[in-house]
Parts: C-alpha cells; structure tokens; sequence
C-alpha cells in the first residue's frame, strides 16, 4: 500500500472517531445532539453527567489566560455550592476542595472557551465531585445515571 494512502486513510479513521465520540451522549437527555465534552461525577451508587452542548459554547464569553477572568471566580464557586445539593446525598457532608479552568478547545473550535470546575469532596474521604460552571454564570446541568461500575476502580 503507497505509503501517503495509508496516511490519509488513517486520518480519516481519527477524523471519524473524533466527530462521532463527541456527539451524543446516550440517555441523558442530549442524545442526537452535538456535544462538545462530558464532565462525570461520582456520588454513592450514582454517576451525574454534566454534558456540555456545542450550542451552548458560543454563548460563553471568551478568554485567554492572562487577562482578567470574565466571570469572577467566587461567584462560580457560590453557584456551585446551590448546585451541590441537587446531585449530593447530603450536602453538609460536602466540602469545598478546589477550583480550576479547564478549556472547552477541541478540534476545529475556537481555543478561548472556558468553563470552571468546582471540586467538593466528602470530609475523612477521598470522595471528589466536580460541577461544571460556564464563564457567564451558568451552571452546567447534570443528568443522574446508574453507576458504572466499570468506569469506577472503587
């Protein structure tokens, strides 16, 4: 096989993986539409999917590190803290951990979308649960699923 047909085909194959494993994502209420990535968090016997439409990405303001943050981190934080009890057995358990951005780039999109991840663990655990909080203030929404067991090494 000429060498530079089987480079082609070969990209064409990546090409195909990455379009179609980042359009839909099964029972969760986005199926058929294009999603651009999925956050999942454990809780007990419990996974909650924070899927991340693609028709939503441009209605986030952009940014680039450096430059100041268009949505004022503590703020992100206060919206995930009111989220926290919707997808928590028991969010007094839940603690504050940490925060990071993370960019929404993928192939073919603009590299300055950006959302925060706000992490809260269970206090004496090493229990993590991250919600999703987009740069203009919106929480991302989660979709509760039975746990797989697979995904999960504990």
């Amino acid at each position: 096989m000429n060498h530079r047909v089987f480079l082609r085909c070969s990209l064409m194959v990546l090409m195909v993986c990455f379009i179609g494993c980042g359009f839909s994502v099964s029972g969760d209420g986005y199926e058929g539409i294009p999603t651009r990535q999925t956050y999942i968090s454990r809780n007990g016997d419990k996974e909650v999917h924070f899927a991340i439409p693609d028709k939503d990405v441009p209605t986030y303001p952009s940014w680039k590190p450096g430059s100041p943050l268009p949505y004022a981190m503590d703020q992100a934080i206060g919206i995930a803290m009111k989220e926290l009890p919707k997808y928590a057995k028991n969010g007094q358990e839940w603690g504050f951990r940490g925060v990071s951005l993370t960019s929404l780039h993928t192939i073919g999109s603009s590299p300055d979308k950006w959302i925060y991840l706000v992490q809260f663990e269970v206090k004496g655990k090493h229990d993590l649960f991250e919600i999703p909080v987009a740069m203009n203030g919106a929480p991302i929404i989660g979709v509760e699923r039975p746990l797989d067991k697979t995904r999960w090494s504990n």
